[in-house]
């Protein structure tokens, strides 16, 4: 197949752990044992030559010996009842019908990467040394395969890849070259654009389009287990899913359902017949079909910024007759909803995951009373504030669960940090500002920053961003990196008890770096793009557009 448009160069990533051999033991990332906080030394980190990378004394974290997710041995997937699988003409990459078993490997770190002038965006693995960061499979040697969405199934991963024969499809991997495939050529005449990979058990649930439209998908890794799911029997407008949580069992997603205009809340276990509409607003009208002269005063629930627990599935929508009355739910594993708070409405809230105190949700928000982060409690799911700032202060950002407590920024300057669990918070740091990519490592959190400095003469002046880290006190939070460009930090990945993330400098442009969060663990991991030219490793995002 011929004629499809093909996509610029790009980069991505996924985090990805293979275990040799089959199951293993926690996944939890390892904290750092040492107690001694790392200092800044003022020298250019060392790269990383292929030896082991420096300690900080003795604190290296461990790693997980086996971090397998287990996989449903009962589950089947659904099979097509009329797809024939597409056939290969000659030029098309083989797919792989279930005869190709995963041969083991060593844990790795999959993303996409520019080698060299000869080799396009193809993809790339390491396992977090430099001799063992490699080019996978040339996908598509007639320029980029772009590869991107690399999510786990078991022991392999799926992704998103584009060829000049089948265009942008779904492949997969198991770490060698010749384990990379296609699964199946879903749109011969056009793009699949696959996008939201999700895991469920043994499945791939997705969504992508064919010949007649845009729809839910769902893959066991055979171009025969790769069909589709949702049609005109489930009530799903084609091309509307969006988000997508994997929640007791499930994959909860939202999309707009026949004859309404705003996204609701749907399941499906990756069938047809079990793919269902939760109702979170009883009181929802149609917006089309109505008597003339009719005002319709709500659509539909509005579901956005889905976010899951052992038991709760929590999100932003509307339960109620109003249109601006939009507040946090929840629904259980019994499917109950329940609205969150006692407010009326809240505007501008945000959620985010707080699973490691069984909480639930942490949150900010902008209200009359205030700018306010705060919890949902853990037993009732009481709204409990935290801390009211003043009215249009700044909205609470970079919400980030760290143990027990809440690191946070107000309008990404200063570090806050909850001194304890529902009781107040404390400064940690005073003379940060634009702070992003606040991640947690093991007992620290890392993040971006510029530091204001007061110099005599000129008053305070804002230096370039830096790498930071704080264990949550002052004396604590330090810079560990000041040698990159400026705003070429980002795209942190967990992985292995590291966080791998993109930085430049004038020297190598961009390229794989790497932290445990200490200064001389701060490093560029590989040069994959000799020199001063870059290899654009993104460890998340989709391609970009051509140009």
């Amino acid at each position: 197949m011929t004629g499809k448009i093909k996509l610029a160069s790009v980069i991505f990533a996924s985090m990805i752990t293979i275990a040799c051999g089959g199951g293993g033991g926690g996944s939890t990332p390892p904290a750092d044992g040492g107690s001694t906080p790392p200092t800044d030394g003022g020298s250019t980190p060392p790269t990383d030559g292929g030896s082991t990378p420096p300690t900080d004394g003795g604190s290296t974290p461990p790693t997980d010996g086996g971090s397998t997710p287990p996989t449903d041995g009962g589950s089947t997937p659904p099979t097509d009842g009329g797809s024939t699988p597409p056939t290969d003409g000659g030029s098309t990459p083989p797919t792989d019908g279930g005869s190709n078993p995963p041969a083991p490997v060593t844990e790795k770190l999959f993303f996409s990467a520019t080698g060299d002038v000869n080799q396009g965006a193809e993809l790339w693995a390491t396992d977090g040394t430099e001799n063992g960061t490699a080019l996978v499979k040339d996908i598509n040697p007639a320029g980029d395969s772009s590869p991107h969405h690399v999510t786990r199934v078991g022991n392999e991963w799926f992704f998103v890849a584009t060829t000049a024969d089948n265009g942008k499809e779904l492949w997969k991997t198991n770490g060698t070259e010749d384990g990379t495939v296609l699964v199946k050529d879903i749109h011969p005449s056009g793009d699949a654009n696959p996008t939201l990979l999700t895991a469920l058990d043994d499945k791939l649930v997705f969504v992508a389009s064919d010949d007649t439209d845009r729809a839910i998908w769902v893959s066991d890794g055979t171009a025969d287990g790769t069909v589709r799911v949702t049609n005109g029997s489930t009530g799903v407008n084609p091309g509307t899913p969006t988000e997508m949580v994997v929640f007791n069992n499930k994959v909860y997603f939202a999309a707009s359902a026949e004859n309404t205009a705003t996204l609701e809340l749907w399941s499906t276990d990756g069938t047809t017949a079990g793919t269902a509409l939760h109702r979170v607003n009883q009181n929802r009208l149609p917006s089309a079909g109505l008597p003339a002269g009719t005002i319709t005063p709500y659509v539909g629930a509005s579901i956005q910024q889905m976010v899951a627990n052992d038991t709760s599935l929590f999100f932003i929508g509307n339960n109620d007759v109003i249109g601006s009355n939009f507040a946090a739910l929840r629904i259980d594993t019994s499917n109950t909803v329940q609205r969150l708070g006692t407010d009326p409405g809240i505007g501008e809230l945000t959620l985010v995951s707080f699973a490691g105190n069984n909480t639930g949700v942490a949150y900010s928000y902008i209200f009359g009373g205030g700018d306010i982060a705060g919890f949902y409690d853990k037993n009732d799911f009481a709204r409990r504030a935290i801390t009211v700032f003043g009215q249009n202060t700044a909205k609470p950002a970079e919400l980030t669960a760290f143990g027990d407590k809440l690191l946070f920024t107000l309008a990404n300057n200063d570090v806050w940090i909850t001194t304890s669990f529902f009781n107040g918070t404390t400064r940690v740091k005073d003379n940060l500002s634009d702070i992003r990519d606040m991640n947690t490592l093991g007992n620290k959190a890392v993040l971006i920053a510029k530091e204001n400095v007061t110099i005599p003469g000129l008053g305070i002046v804002q230096s370039d961003e830096q790498l930071w880290v704080t264990d949550g006190t002052t004396n604590n939070t330090i810079k560990i990196n000041d040698q990159v460009t400026n705003g070429s930090m980002g795209q942190f990945t967990e992985f292995d008890g590291k966080l791998y993330f993109t930085a430049a400098t004038a020297a190598n442009g961009q390229e794989l770096w790497v932290t445990d969060g200490t200064f001389a663990g701060t490093r560029m991991l590989k040069d994959i793009n000799d020199g001063a030219t870059a290899s654009n490793p993104l460890l998340v995002g989709v391609p970009a557009a051509p140009q």
